[in-house]
């Protein structure tokens, strides 16, 4: 039973037998003890390879050390944990083939492969509890890789929120996860929530990388894409993608989280940018179109007047053309003159306001 379990007991402790005097707390493994709970349940059926056990109790020991250079080097830690150690060996018995005397080194990395055991185990055990709580596994997943694990790939402590959530998840999720995969601190009088072991952190990366990308929708593909692209413009959606997105992120809104939250918004923004920048184009559009339709109908107004200027100037020659052969037949010779000058300087002016 978890530890912080037991106190709930206790205004019960009176009805039971021995009143829960007797009480045995399992501490994490040392190697010494790892070894005889690996070696000793299979050592008369099919026992380990010299040096193998060893090996696998290093692997489930194994930790993270910051190195003076900055960079994360793993060594064999001090402490196995036995849920872990279980899993491994549970996994490992379970998938052996039959017909050989020893378990090699060649069987740990085939079929009992630490992180690929663990990877499972997690892999079960957040889709179990996510059921029974009934919370998106996402949620979950999400929370033990951004709040539990640090970015530069170490754990991570989680301050327990007196909101009854903490880093964003409900503690009473939190709390079914306790004790194989989240250990509870006690800290300066404030609880803290980390994961059990070092040993966990690559196994649920991978797992949830696998998961993420067989199970994340576009608008939660792009958002991750956008954030590790340093939130470049050019990773935003707009137009016909931006409205796919919109319209998934309405129908499940509880499962955004703040980052996608932000990716919509600067989608958005980008969005009336760009509509901003059409209307403009638009009226822009609008106004050359009219500009044109006033050129052309001062053209069509031109050319009506140029027509009806030469009508004229034609119908004017006509006129001093017959004056001057009756101013002819008469001999009015200077009358005939002046017509045909009259004739020409009335073609000139209308020659002038064709042109302009």
């Amino acid at each position: 039973m978890r530890e912080d379990y037991i106190a709930q007991l206790d205004p019960y402790a009176h009805l039971l037998p021995g009143k829960m005097r007797t009480r045995y707390y399992m501490q994490r493994l040392s190697h010494e003890a790892a070894l005889q709970a690996i070696k000793g349940p299979v050592q008369r059926l099919r026992p380990f390879a010299p040096g193998v056990a060893e090996s696998l109790v290093n692997d489930l020991s194994s930790i993270k050390i910051r190195k003076p250079d900055g960079t994360l080097e793993p060594i064999s830690g001090q402490f196995v944990e036995p849920v872990q150690l279980q899993v491994v060996c549970y996994s490992l018995w379970q998938q052996l083939p039959s017909g050989e005397a020893e378990i090699t080194e060649h069987h740990i990395q085939e079929v009992g492969n630490v992180a690929q055991s663990l990877g499972r185990y997690y892999e079960a055990r957040v889709k179990s509890v996510a059921e029974m709580k009934r919370v998106k596994e996402r949620l979950i997943r999400k929370w033990f890789e951004t709040k539990l694990i640090a970015a530069a790939g170490v754990r991570n402590l989680v301050l327990r929120e007196p909101d009854g959530k903490s880093g964003g998840l409900d503690d009473e999720v939190i709390q079914a996860l306790q004790s194989d995969l989240v250990r509870a601190e006690q800290r300066g009088g404030l609880v803290f929530y980390e994961l059990t072991h070092d040993r966990l952190v690559e196994p649920i990366l991978t797992s949830n990388k696998k998961w993420f990308d067989e199970h994340l929708s576009p608008l939660q593909r792009q958002a991750a894409m956008w954030n590790e692209q340093y939130r470049d413009e050019r990773w935003l959606l707009t137009n016909q993608g931006l409205l796919e997105v919109e319209r998934w992120a309405k129908e499940n809104s509880d499962e955004l989280t703040e980052l996608e939250h932000e990716f919509l918004e600067a989608c958005r923004r980008v969005q009336a940018q760009l509509d901003e920048q059409r209307e403009l184009q638009k009226q822009q559009l609008e106004m050359s179109l009219k500009l044109a339709q006033q050129q052309a109908q001062s053209a069509q107004r031109l050319r009506f007047m140029s027509t009806i200027s030469a009508m004229l100037v034609v119908l004017s020659l006509g006129i001093a053309l017959l004056m001057f052969k009756r101013a002819s037949s008469a001999q009015d010779i200077p009358t005939s003159v002046l017509l045909i000058v009259a004739a020409l300087l009335l073609g000139y002016l209308f020659g002038r306001s064709r042109s302009k």
